[in-house]
């Protein structure tokens, strides 16, 4: 089965569109919880592993507590939260996995109740497999009474290719950026960011646009450590200072400001992932925002930075 491995870069060719590419050996679930929440709620994550290959697929699962601090030895793999799943997954066939999180914490009893995955694949020969990965996010209207349904929402796969690196300026991938973020009466608005370096220390810059284009504000989170998964609540009001119900279709670009290296004798690129959740305050029903690049891959000839085992 798959290890845990050292995440290194490379130069490739990128995808303009996170909806058409999500086939990867290494994809990332940017949140997962199986957690209590407001009015009530009790969240669970479930994911589906598909496997696109036709060959047989051995899936590894490492899970990325939520907190700034990280993993403070992320070059140990033995410090990492990783389970190899017993089974394989055979061409075209998918694997279903009820709240993830629980699985995760029968091995490993004491992590956090939320944060983020990776999910690896490989073939038998130990040659890299592409797998695709969904889940849902979700909770019963009325946990006393499951004839009600439920509401959640679906968070896609990132494959680890769509991630920002403040190297690639020129090719407009140094930054993502977050659109229709709302926080007012009807809406709140949730923000997070993973990690994705096992080698870096990350400083992150917010920085908030109005509907007109004008930017109202900026704020840095400093000692983002490796491996992190960290969600920022109501961020537009609690960070930026908006007035309650005031904030409405914002946008947000999310970048690195500063890369502090772990170990210098490992050459690995900083990377970044971020993703936004939108509220719906009467309900308690989320909606899941992607974050984007603002530049279209052709202009800049698709080459972009990503990372691979």
């Amino acid at each position: 089965m798959k290890k845990v491995l050292l995440i290194a870069a490379v130069l490739c060719v990128a995808a303009s569109s996170f909806a058409l590419f999500r086939a990867s050996d290494i994809v990332y679930v940017l949140a997962a919880a199986n957690a209590p929440g407001a009015g009530g709620t009790q969240w669970q994550t479930d994911v589906w592993v598909t496997n696109p290959e036709a060959v047989d697929l051995n899936l590894t699962i490492e899970y990325l507590p939520m907190g700034a601090a990280g993993n403070p030895t992320p070059n140990d793999p033995n410090s990492r939260f990783h389970i190899d799943w017993p089974a394989v997954i055979v061409p075209q066939a998918t694997l279903y996995i009820p709240n993830i999180v629980s699985v995760i914490k029968q091995t490993y009893p004491n992590v956090a109740v939320a944060g983020a995955f990776i999910f690896y694949g490989e073939k038998s020969t130990g040659d890299i497999c592409n797998l695709v990965v969904n889940s849902r996010t979700y909770t019963p209207k009325d946990p006393s009474d499951l004839s009600q349904g439920y509401f959640g929402q679906d968070i896609p796969g990132t494959p680890w290719f769509y991630y920002t690196d403040s190297n690639y300026s020129t090719e407009g991938m140094d930054a993502y950026w977050l659109v229709g973020l709302t926080d007012n009466d009807a809406y709140r608005t949730n923000v997070g960011i993973v990690n994705g370096s096992q080698n870096h220390i990350l400083d992150i810059k917010f920085e908030l646009y109005n509907s007109a284009g004008t930017k109202v504000g900026e704020v840095t989170k400093t000692g983002i450590g490796a491996l992190a998964q960290v969600q920022y609540s109501q961020m537009l009001i609690n960070d930026f200072g908006l007035a309650e119900g005031t904030a409405l279709d914002y946008s947000m670009r999310v970048s690195i400001a500063k890369a502090t290296v772990i170990d210098s004798s490992l050459s690995f690129a900083p990377a970044l992932y971020t993703y936004a959740s939108k509220v719906d305050n009467k309900t308690g029903d989320p909606n899941y925002i992607e974050a984007t690049y603002f530049q279209d891959s052709t202009s800049t000839g698709t080459i972009v930075n990503c990372i691979w085992p």
